[in-house]
């Protein structure tokens, strides 16, 4: 039974207990009941009326609630489709949640594992710093003694300049030694008479210099041709043609005279040998008690 003939049986039992006395008290009353009778059949036509009218009503009210219960099922079609449709985000979401879990979880054992590496790489770099500074001392300490050692090749250089300097001289004055031993052996060659060595020219006097004594060393000898040089020059007052006692200890080994002179050098012949002179043997210009 639909809601719309539950209505009209409702209506009905209303208007007929609404009927039902009017009868009754009709049928219980005197000769009047023709009038009470036609009011009873008009309340009876105002109550079909009503009765008409409610069933009306109730149409209307039963199309309304149609429209009612089809717009209540459009809006349960809607919701259900509204929940379908949120229970796939929810069902979504929970997937997303799951995957945003299993990141969340892999990115929290990469926050561990970044920082344990943070921790050695400060331990790291915390060695790296004293590496570098104790690297930066010795780096110091290199660069005071690489400056040291440039400033002792710098001195060095400067020396060995120097020493060239000096070499370049001495080569000279061998170069002048050697042209002066070359002339002492046409010196010889010319002056030589017999074997006992070179003798004075007769008549000759011997000439040992001025009053200031000049003293020097034997640094070279050629006995086989009576030469000598001695390592004093013109910067000592030696001069050409001066004679010069030879002495070895209180022992008179002969006489050199001059015969070639440089700054610092001088050499000559061995006059009136005594004996072979020596190098150390001493060299004067003055004579002293010699036996």
């Amino acid at each position: 039974m639909d809601i719309l003939t539950k209505i009209c049986v409702v209506v009905l039992v209303v208007l007929i207990l609404l009927a039902v006395p009017v009868f009754i008290n009709g049928a219980v009353v005197g000769p009047r009941y023709k009038v009470w009778y036609q009011q009873e059949q008009t309340k009876s036509k105002m109550y079909a009326q009503a009765a008409k009218e409610a069933e009306l009503g109730c149409q209307r009210v039963f199309q309304e609630l149609q429209a009612e219960e089809k717009r209540a099922d459009d809006i349960a079609a809607e919701r259900d489709e509204k929940v379908q449709e949120l229970k796939a985000q929810l069902d979504a979401e929970r997937l997303n949640s799951a995957e945003l879990g299993g990141k969340l979880t892999s990115i929290n054992m990469q926050i561990v594992d970044l920082s344990a590496s943070y921790k050695q790489y400060i331990e790291r770099a915390k060695l790296f710093s004293e590496r570098l500074a104790a690297q930066q001392k010795t780096i110091d300490k290199l660069t005071t003694e690489n400056m040291a050692l440039y400033n002792q090749v710098k001195q060095k250089t400067a020396d060995y300049e120097r020493f060239e300097q000096i070499v370049k001289g001495l080569h000279e004055e061998i170069s002048e030694y050697k042209e002066l031993l070359a002339d002492m052996g046409r010196t010889i060659e010319a002056l030589k008479v017999g074997g006992g060595g070179v003798m004075r020219t007769p008549g000759e006097a011997p000439v040992f210099g001025s009053d200031i004594r000049i003293s020097g060393t034997i640094d070279g000898v050629d006995v086989a041709n009576n030469i000598a040089s001695i390592n004093i020059g013109s910067a000592k007052g030696v001069r050409k043609g001066m004679e010069m006692i030879i002495s070895r200890g209180d022992r008179l080994v002969g006489v050199l005279r001059i015969e070639q002179v440089t700054l610092n050098q001088a050499a000559g012949i061995i006059i009136d040998k005594r004996m072979d002179p020596r190098q150390g043997d001493k060299a004067n210009t003055r004579a002293r008690m010699l036996r």
